[in-house]
């Protein structure tokens, strides 16, 4: 494999750390172009949400090298029907920001290409444009400079960026924010007004660090569903399926597979048509990390039941056994789907973020 260094361009945008704009029309703008375009008097910075859409309005970073993934090979890797691998690359970065990604979303750009959002652990907000479609595979991928760090009001700053690990598109184009450090969700609507913070439930109030929010998404009804990562209920895991007015959320539970005395426990989830995609790690303490793709129907969500995923495939033959994949979205490009995921390094600047695409054709089963 090759390494090779994204030149240097320089970063347009400035303003405000994350601009969430509500349009009926707007232009798609490449990063690569660097030319930013507005309507009215709005100050764009960082990343606008569009009637859904996602623009990535940023700069390229010049201190990212970008490493593409060898095709893994097929007899080592062994995919259900339907599902075919598309592409993968390593990124190595060196500024606060540019690893430790959880929360992932995207949206299908000029030419058939992704443009997205992802948000670290540390807070902080960046945007991408990957044509996963392009024959020179490290040169399609772009990500932007650290965009700035995910506020609420009054906040002090270790508080405004205290473990973001989940976002979501809401229906009308808002973006959540799931937390688990200061356990809570923050919903964001534009660039101007400060964000919403939904009621938090009683259970979630008194959760330990790291054991709340780790999934959030958005159902097809629009309610939210909200799993945690370590407050356990009913020999399972706790969550929720709400709505942004709910001031005590209705509960669920998500199975708590256990493996040679771990659990497994879910990192990621994103909808495609009837079915909730789910991803899952397993860690038993030392340096491997094992994950695992799952689903469920949607239309089983629903407050009181116990959840029964069924495993689709194993990913740590396509991350490796460092790749704790945290985020996951999937976006729908005509008859199939683009399933996006990335992976958390834990700010070890040795281990490469891995973002991973494959396809779903809807051709075979989803288990």
């Amino acid at each position: 494999m090759v390494k090779t260094t994204v030149p240097h361009v320089r970063p347009f945008l400035c303003g405000w750390v994350v601009a969430f704009l509500v349009l009926s029309h707007f232009v798609m703008t490449s990063p690569a172009s660097a030319q930013q375009q507005t309507t009215d008097d709005n100050t764009i910075g960082g990343v606008a949400v569009m009637a859904g859409q996602i623009m990535s309005l940023a700069g390229i970073d010049p201190d990212l090298a970008i490493q593409s993934i060898v095709v893994p090979d097929a007899a080592n890797v062994l995919l259900p029907p339907g599902w075919v691998w598309v592409q993968g690359v390593n990124v190595y970065g060196s500024t606060p920001g540019q690893g430790d990604f959880s929360g992932l979303q995207a949206s299908i750009g000029a030419n058939g290409a992704l443009d997205f959002v992802v948000i670290s652990d540390s807070g902080y907000w960046l945007s991408g444009h990957w044509d996963w479609q392009s024959s020179d595979q490290a040169g399609s991928f772009v990500l932007s400079s650290p965009l700035g760090i995910v506020t609420r009001p009054g906040a002090r700053p270790r508080e405004s960026q205290d473990n973001p690990e989940a976002i979501a598109i809401d229906q009308d184009g808002s973006i959540l924010v799931g937390f688990e450090g200061d356990h809570r969700v923050q919903r964001h609507t534009n660039a101007i007004n400060p964000p919403d913070v939904l009621a938090v439930p009683t259970a979630l109030r008194s959760a330990f660090r790291n054991r709340g929010i780790e999934t959030l998404v958005v159902l097809p009804n629009g309610r939210y569903l909200a799993l945690s990562e370590g407050i356990n209920r009913d020999e399972g895991l706790r969550g929720w399926v709400f709505d942004a007015n709910d001031l005590e959320w209705p509960t669920l539970v998500y199975p708590k597979e256990i493996e040679d005395g771990f659990p497994w426990r879910p990192t990621a989830a994103a909808v495609v048509d009837d079915r909730l995609l789910v991803v899952e790690r397993w860690w038993d303490g030392g340096l491997g990390i094992r994950t695992r793709l799952v689903q469920l129907p949607v239309d089983g969500i629903e407050p009181g039941v116990r959840l029964d995923p069924q495993i689709i495939f194993e990913l740590t033959p396509l991350v490796g056994a460092f790749g704790n994949v945290e985020g996951l979205t999937a976006v729908q490009d005509g008859d199939r789907w683009i399933i996006l995921l990335v992976t958390d390094n834990q700010e070890i600047g040795l281990l490469p973020s891995v973002f991973l695409a494959l396809a779903y054709d809807n051709s075979g089963p989803l288990s």
